[in-house]
């Protein structure tokens, strides 16, 4: 008795840590965002010497855009300049941000369009392979970045003079909430979705979306080690916004519209 008894409770544990096949993975983290506005390399010289940052890579001519990219912790933040695109020639702020994929992109676009995508559409560059969900892109490009080339990454927080640690969440906006609520737990399986809305990503910024009249980024949480401290240089620089107290913010205007919230 004390056997079959063992067996089931092994039965049992097995199959609850068997992964489920409607539960397979998309999203393995958010790799970087994309940040633009009408001085791009100002704001890349905001990040790596106002903000005082490590580098990812140098602000430099890509052929199709320039850009450059600066270490944010548990991301990079990409400072982007699309020359001949129109479309986001009045935009300042996030543009954008993009996934590793937890499997090959060409295999994603199959899966999602199963699960009701109904458009996502594959780029390829020289360095990387880009799949574009478009059904969610409405107020910011949300896609998948493959790599082609080995891409290594600092495993240290990285300070600078606001003391950052950390990107904390991303909150992104949609006029449709439950239409995207929707497709994003479609896309997020199966990371946590502690509150409605909000999925917590392992080595990663969070994602929340929120209801509003508009589609678009918001803003950045950021994780500092010392919420004086910032406060103190964001006031010095005259970069300074609402300050609730137990969060300080920046001025957007004076952050070349990207909007970031610093908490302890």
């Amino acid at each position: 008795m004390k056997t079959k008894l063992m067996i089931l409770c092994l039965s049992l544990l097995l199959a609850a840590c068997t992964p489920k096949e409607n539960e397979e993975i998309f999203v393995k983290k958010i790799d970087h965002f994309m940040l633009t506005c009408k001085e791009p390399k100002e704001l890349y010289g905001m990040l790596e010497h106002t903000f005082d940052l490590p580098v990812s890579w140098p602000y430099r001519n890509m052929g199709e855009f320039t850009s450059g990219g600066i270490e944010f912790g548990n991301c990079v933040l990409e400072a982007v300049d699309f020359k001949k695109a129109e479309n986001i020639a009045n935009i300042d702020g996030i543009l954008g941000m993009a996934f590793e994929p937890a499997m090959k992109v060409s295999d994603i676009k199959d899966r999602l369009r199963e699960k009701g995508f109904q458009e996502a559409n594959i780029y390829s560059g020289h360095y990387w392979q880009n799949l574009v969900c478009n059904d969610l892109s409405t107020g910011g490009t949300v896609f998948f970045c493959e790599y082609q080339i080995p891409v290594s990454r600092p495993d240290k927080e990285p300070g600078g003079n606001l003391g950052i640690r950390y990107i904390e969440k991303v909150k992104i906006a949609y006029s449709d909430y439950t239409k995207a609520l929707d497709l994003w737990r479609k896309l997020l399986v199966p990371h946590k979705e502690t509150k409605e809305g909000f999925w917590e990503i392992e080595a990663s910024p969070n994602i929340e979306i929120i209801k509003d009249d508009y589609d678009k980024f918001i803003s950045f949480e950021v994780k500092v080690k010392s919420l004086e401290k910032a406060r103190s240089f964001l006031s010095e620089k005259d970069l300074i916004g609402k300050d609730t107290g137990s969060s300080v913010y920046t001025d957007p205007q004076k952050t070349y519209g990207v909007l970031f919230e610093f908490t302890e």
